[in-house]
Order: C-alpha cells, then structure tokens, then sequence
C-alpha cells in the first residue's frame, strides 16, 4: 500500500506572506484534493467556504478553487471515468 505525507509549515516572515499573496492573486492552488463526487462536495461546503465560480468541466476532469480561510486556495478534482 503506498503511503502518503502531508507537511505543514507555518508561513510566517515577510518571504512567506508575499509568496502567500502573490498565489492568491494568480489564482493558484496551493492544494490540490481528489474528489468522488465533485457536485455534492461544492454543494456540502458551499455554506462554509468561499468558491471562485463554479465546477468547470475540463474534459477528463471536473474542477473547482476555494479559499482556505488563510489565504490560500485550494483546488478540488474529481476524474471522470472513461466514456464520460
């Protein structure tokens, strides 16, 4: 079974914040997480984070960005199964 690590790091210093910042004004992730069911997951966490737009359809995959809460933003995939 393979095995998965997450390391958090605090993000503090002057370094930190504007590397932060500049993410978030490029509209880019810092987390990436798989979802099996996309809609349901916006529509559960749509009462507590804030989304930027919609579930957009990408071909093989279905995709979503939303903030944190600590500026940043996270991305939510889901992969669709052949012949979808």
């Amino acid at each position: 079974m393979a095995r998965m690590e997450l390391l958090l790091e605090f993000a503090s210093g002057p370094e930190a914040t504007a590397l932060r910042k500049a993410l978030f004004k490029a509209e880019t992730s810092a987390l990436t997480l798989e979802s099996a069911d996309i809609k349901a997951d916006f529509t559960r966490l749509s009462a507590r984070v804030k989304f930027h737009g919609e579930v957009n359809d990408y071909g093989p995959t279905l995709s979503v960005v939303f903030e944190d809460g600590c500026g940043n933003l996270v991305q939510l995939v889901q992969f669709k199964a052949k012949g979808e």
